[in-house]
């Protein structure tokens, strides 16, 4: 894993048209995201987890797909770790 909790991240390698928009954004992560289908986020929206996600909450709201087109301005989501790089002090 590349984050951990509590680390400043930024959003990276995001290639889907719906998501790209969040490359580059800053994150702070939370904590692991539960290997669940469904689950609630910090702000009460259902996300999906993964073995390797994270919760994570951006600095500002942002546009959230909903999979029907349309769009919910949040600032919690479920984020692969793959997709963030932390900012750490490597000393």
């Amino acid at each position: 894993m590349n984050c951990k909790p509590l680390d400043l991240a930024t959003v990276v390698g995001i290639s889907g048209p719906s998501f790209r928009h969040m490359n580059g954004l800053f994150v702070t992560v939370i904590e692991r995201a539960p290997v669940a289908r469904f689950f609630k986020l910090p702000n009460g929206d259902a996300s999906s987890g993964g073995e390797r996600c994270w919760i994570v909450r951006f600095a500002a709201l942002v546009a959230m797909p909903l999979g029907d087109g349309e769009c919910k301005q949040t600032q919690y989501a479920c984020c692969p770790d793959e997709h963030l790089r932390p900012f750490r002090d490597p000393g």
